[in-house]
């Protein structure tokens, strides 16, 4: 990119984050500082949870889909702040020595040195996408959608990052929270199609890694074990083929 660009970028990233930051006084200083928790993410978690094991007919189904958002959170969460922010290496406003000054920071908190992208955008984005796409509720959507946005304007008016760091962060986390859906579907596709000959399979392995230490004779007891899983793994797999086929 040609470097004449990034400075006019970075030239009108700074102007808009003084028009946005301002002195709101107490009030306005608690409710963002409060947008700026992750408590407030409790209550919609707490739903979500609710309504995905009430919907799916299937626990394994739910719980992947479970699993699904907490990767989506990690991956928001370490991909911004232990890739991107240390490689990108910008300061923060409420580090950067020509505005720092002339910024309303709340009770004297600045964060870390580097804020590009906003982790705190990217984890509410990424949740918010993944969820929407979830429950295909729009109503519950909007609702999400407002509170990331509130949560990453509050990042701009504790005066903790620009507002390109937050575009920039959401954008991140609403594609990783695409990824992650995409992800999910697809393992909760294949879990009914796995075939339950390959649990005799597993046992196999387990027995031939456990670590034998007992009295002579223990180590064919094992091998016996599993030469009779082998045994049986082919008629199972015969007898659960229909019934898998049936199911699905």
């Amino acid at each position: 990119m040609d470097n004449s660009l990034v400075y006019w970028l970075d030239g009108m990233d700074r102007q808009l984050m003084l028009v946005l930051n301002y002195d709101g006084g107490v009030v306005q200083d608690w409710c963002w500082q409060a947008c700026s928790s992750r408590l407030i993410w409790m209550l919609p978690a707490v739903y979500f949870v609710y309504r995905l094991f009430a919907q799916q007919r299937r626990w394994p189904d739910a719980a992947v889909l479970l699993l699904g958002l907490v990767l989506t959170v990690t991956l928001c969460d370490q991909v911004s702040s232990g890739l991107i922010k240390p490689l990108v290496g910008r300061l923060r406003p409420s580090h950067t020595p020509a505005l720092a000054g002339l910024l309303h920071l709340v009770d004297g908190y600045r964060g870390g040195l580097y804020g590009f992208v906003s982790s705190h955008a990217a984890n509410s984005f990424g949740a918010v996408v993944y969820v929407a796409l979830i429950l295909r509720r729009w109503r519950i959507t909007l609702a999400m959608v407002a509170l990331a946005m509130a949560a990453g304007y509050s990042r701009i008016y504790l005066g903790v990052h620009y507002p390109g760091d937050v575009l920039a962060g959401a954008l991140l986390g609403a594609a990783i929270g695409t990824l992650a859906y995409g992800m999910a579907l697809g393992l909760c596709w294949a879990l009914p199609r796995l075939e339950v000959r390959y649990a005799p399979l597993l046992l196999v392995c387990v027995f031939s890694m456990y670590p034998v230490r007992a009295q002579r004779g223990a180590d064919s007891t094992v091998h016996r074990v599993a030469a009779t899983c082998l045994t049986v793994s082919a008629p199972i797999g015969q007898t659960a083929r229909p019934a898998m086929q049936t199911a699905c």
